[in-house]
């Protein structure tokens, strides 16, 4: 669920009864209920602009043993209800908000192996590799670092933060258990 940027609609995803999800928003006032793409998708965000959305999809398929599932990264343009497909290699992680910088020109999201920062207009992306399970991210408010949750392997949540650059090693922030909620400009 994620309020737009001006405040009058609330973003929401809801379940099909034959298992697809779809993307919604309602004004604050109850009227206005429109489904915004029935091809699926989950943890969406906003853009800072208001005009488009990043949500994420899942895809599972049969490896003879068991059922994998990933996720990619897609952007709904409000105005045109047209659909770019940021990523197609299902390596989302856990499911959990992408985040947009404060500029609309990149999307962080976890993946199963760390973070990736993708480039909206072209598609370029940076995969930030750590040595936790991360998920939550959020950019700072100047794109330069990400915030994260982070769980090692004994369990312990953590909060970290990572420069957004390749090769970059993370900092733990907080050794409480805490879930990172989103980065606040001072």
């Amino acid at each position: 669920m994620a309020w737009a940027p001006d405040g009058e609609r609330i973003l929401f995803h809801t379940m099909r009864s034959d298992q697809t999800q779809r993307l919604e928003w309602i004004a604050t006032d109850g009227t206005g209920r429109e489904v915004l793409n029935t091809t699926g998708g989950h943890d969406a965000a906003f853009s800072p602009d208001g005009e488009s959305l990043a949500f994420l999809t899942t895809t599972c398929w049969d490896t003879g043993e068991d059922n994998n599932c990933g996720r990619d990264l897609h952007v709904l343009h409000l105005a045109s209800g047209k659909v770019s497909t940021l990523t197609t290699d299902h390596r989302g992680g856990e499911w959990t908000r992408p985040d947009w910088s404060a500029d609309g020109r990149h999307i962080v999201y976890s993946t199963g192996y760390g973070l990736r920062s993708v480039d909206v207009s072209d598609g370029t992306f940076l995969d930030v590799r750590i040595p936790v399970y991360a998920w939550t991210p959020v950019f700072s408010p100047d794109g330069d670092r990400i915030a994260f949750t982070g769980q090692d392997d004994a369990s312990t949540r953590k909060v970290y933060v990572v420069d957004a650059t390749p090769g970059a090693s993370a900092t733990v922030l907080s050794d409480r258990q805490l879930d990172l909620r989103d980065w606040l400009a001072q």
